[in-house]
């Protein structure tokens, strides 16, 4: 509480496995504040404590020169419409 957007130093954002729609609009909001904010940004995978771990205690960046990859948990239910 009483906490502003300036005051967030890091992101650590889990990548998946989750569902397509979940990660796709996590992964934008972060990708977004990275870039907004211009700080570090982690990625990891959801269950994998010793990840977070070492994320955290070396500050190890993901590089972001490309795009941010999610782990989907099954493949998206993408649908057009007149299909």
């Amino acid at each position: 509480h009483g906490e502003t957007l300036s005051s967030i130093e890091a992101l650590f954002v889990v990548r998946g496995p989750g569902s397509a729609s979940a990660l796709r609009s996590g992964l934008a909001h972060a990708a977004t504040l990275r870039f907004v904010l211009d700080i570090p940004l982690f990625l990891v995978e959801g269950g994998d404590v010793p990840a977070w771990r070492e994320a955290i205690r070396a500050r190890t960046p993901t590089p972001l020169h490309g795009f941010l990859t999610p782990l989907y948990e099954r493949l998206p239910n993408i649908t057009q419409k007149g299909m």
